[in-house]
């Protein structure tokens, strides 16, 4: 080869570094710009959000307020959230049907069968037992720091797994043997029960199947903001000042320790959002107001135990509302087209998803943990034949 042709070789290669060099610095440059202005973003939003962080409640406003601070991003949402939907819709069709014409009220007995009133008396014990075991459970957590009853029912997978067949077994007894009433749809989109009892039960199963969904997006956001919990900011500052203020830091310290880079967005106030969509649409202005006052405690909630900062709990809400309407608007997929069986194979798909992805994970980490062993063994050789 001539010396020419090494040289334009020799020259090109120099410009393809140069290139590749110029390209690592300008991502470098866009990585800096990018990270200042999340810096700046973080510092902004934890300034808007230092009142709830510095807050301090009495000691027992505290505790009932912890309730709803807590409950939604557990087993609770959706182990016994539909049960309360079809409650509350079934109440507000016993109002209306109250206001209905006395000739349709002798044709429509719905509430006057003893038969049925007992499926409804069963359905409202079985929600209010199972929320106070909860409550009771949450009580034992925060006053005596009992551990063990919270870790086997708050985060029991065994839960999650069966909450879609409990339901829909549960729904399918209390609710579906009430007479069915048509119901009309108003200009705004309420939903008038009167009560049409399966659309009760898909509305009260609506938000259990599509929480996989809202599970998956916040893993993968959690994942790739890693963005720290509040709880963790203050841990790291000594001395801590807003954890201070609380009268019941238990669940502020759980935090911090165990899951402090998992701050946006927000699950509960996702799952909080999610169960409050239907509760929104039952007719009357109560449940509107109980909706969005779910929601309104669930975030000042997340912020005041120093999980999330107020652009996590809006964020979180927002996932949900998004995920509502790309399945209402986008695919046509509404509250009154679920079947009971809906949830159950959408939660069959989501676990067998999870157990693959962690073996997936386990596999991965076993064969990194060989190649690793392997090369520690080459070197250890390597280092008696020098000796």
């Amino acid at each position: 080869m001539s010396s020419t042709a090494i040289e334009t070789i020799t020259i090109t290669d120099a410009n393809v570094d140069d290139a590749k060099a110029s390209a690592d610095e300008s991502l470098s440059k866009s990585s800096s710009v990018v990270s200042g202005w999340l810096n700046r973003l973080d510092q902004i939003d934890e300034m808007v959000s230092t009142p709830a962080f510095r807050l301090g409640l009495p000691k027992w406003v505290e505790l009932v307020f912890s309730v709803p601070a807590c409950f939604f991003g557990m087993s609770f949402t959706p182990f016994v959230g539909p049960l309360w939907i079809a409650i509350l819709a079934l109440s507000a069709a016993q109002q209306q049907q109250q206001q209905l014409e006395s000739q349709f009220q002798q044709d429509n007995e719905i509430f006057s069968n003893a038969n049925k009133s007992h499926k409804i008396f069963l359905l409202q014990a079985i929600a209010v037992s199972i929320t106070f075991i909860y409550v009771a459970a949450w009580g034992g957590f925060q006053v005596f720091g009992w551990q063990k009853p919270m870790l086997q029912l708050f985060w029991n997978w065994k839960l999650y797994v069966l909450a879609s067949p409990w339901n829909a077994c549960v729904l399918a007894y209390t609710v579906l043997g009430l007479n069915d009433v048509n119901h009309h749809p108003n200009d705004n989109d309420k939903l008038l029960l009167s009560p049409n009892t399966k659309a009760i039960v898909s509305m009260s199963l609506y938000p259990l199947t599509l929480l996989p969904f809202i599970f998956l997006l916040l893993g993968q956001l959690k994942e790739r903001s890693r963005r720290s919990r509040p709880a963790k900011k203050d841990k790291e500052r000594q001395p801590s000042v807003w954890t201070q203020q609380k009268r019941f830091p238990a669940m502020t310290h759980v935090l911090a320790e165990h899951d402090g880079h998992r701050s946006f967005p927000s699950g509960d106030v996702a799952c909080a959002a999610l169960l409050a969509i239907p509760i929104y649409h039952i007719d009357g202005d109560s449940c509107r107001g109980l909706a969005m006052t779910i929601v309104a405690l669930s975030a000042l909630g997340r912020m005041y135990v120093l999980a999330h900062h107020c652009l996590d709990v809006l964020a979180g809400a927002g996932l949900s509302y998004g995920i509502h309407k790309v399945a209402t608007a986008v695919l046509g997929y509404g509250m009154l087209d679920v079947e009971w069986w809906h949830p159950v194979l959408v939660w069959g798909v989501y676990f067998a998803f999870e157990t693959w992805k962690k073996r997936k994970g386990e596999a991965a980490a076993a064969a990194a943990a060989d190649v690793d062993t392997t090369s520690a063994d080459m070197e250890g050789h390597s280092d008696s034949k020098n000796d």
